[in-house]
């Protein structure tokens, strides 16, 4: 998937290919890795690496209109992730564990603040954040109805 999300940001950029000849960052062959964990339903390790990835880019990059997009996904999956981590579902391999209350509520903190986010960067709609069982989760939280309409 690095080579794919690479041209994608070739083609933001407006360079070809040859004008972009280094090495794609590290950061962006972790959230590859992070994206292909979630696909994988492993969400524990999906988190792991979503979270390395972003401190590794930093803000700066996060800023940079060319990797937009992708950080908003990043940010959505994130978001995701800690949903699913909230309500004890660290893989689908594996049967739901039971979380401490106390860590529920700071996943779902966390899932929050980086759903939020990733819209701030322009991912999705209501109607993505609706139709999402892997937000599932969040629905009877107070917070819900005020991130889904942050979405329209």
């Amino acid at each position: 998937e690095v080579p794919e999300l690479r041209a994608r940001l070739v083609r933001a950029r407006g360079m070809s290919g040859a004008d972009h000849a280094g090495p794609a960052p590290a950061w962006l062959a972790t959230a590859a890795h992070a994206l292909q964990s979630m696909l994988r339903k492993r969400y524990a390790e999906a988190r792991g690496l979503y979270e390395e990835a972003l401190a590794a880019a930093g803000p700066e990059a996060e800023r940079d209109a060319a990797f937009r997009s992708l950080f908003a996904v990043a940010h959505y999956n994130l978001g995701c992730a800690y949903a699913l981590l909230s309500d004890g579902r660290e893989t689908t391999a594996a049967p739901s564990r039971p979380v401490a209350a106390a860590d529920a509520v700071a996943r779902r903190d966390r899932a929050f603040a980086h759903l939020a986010r990733s819209l701030e960067l322009g991912f999705g709609d209501a109607r993505s954040l609706a139709a999402d069982r892997d937000l599932e989760p969040l629905r009877g939280d107070g917070r819900w109805a005020g991130l889904v309409a942050g979405g329209k």
